[in-house]
């Protein structure tokens, strides 16, 4: 990718795994992650209740659209078959 051409040191994180994974190891082991990057924090073995128990930030957004979107039935007939259809979640 362009920041490793420029050799830019970098880590690609996913938001969801960091807020919606339904696997807790999974947000751990992401939260592990960019402490690891950063050289700050828990270094090896970071729980799911450390994770919880240092959260300054949270999300602000529901997991799914059907809970967000009043006539999301409507949407997902529309885009289901779409380019767009990837998106719904």
């Amino acid at each position: 990718d362009r920041l490793s051409t420029l050799g830019v040191k970098h880590l690609h994180v996913a938001y969801e795994q960091l807020y919606h994974s339904t696997d807790e190891s999974d947000i751990a082991e992401g939260w592990l992650r960019i402490n690891r990057f950063l050289g700050i924090g828990e270094q090896n073995n970071l729980t799911i209740g450390e994770v919880k128990e240092h959260f300054e930030y949270a999300s602000t957004s529901s997991p799914n659209h059907r809970g967000i979107i009043a006539n999301y039935d409507q949407v997902e007939k529309f885009l289901k078959d779409s380019d767009l259809g990837y998106l719904l979640h």
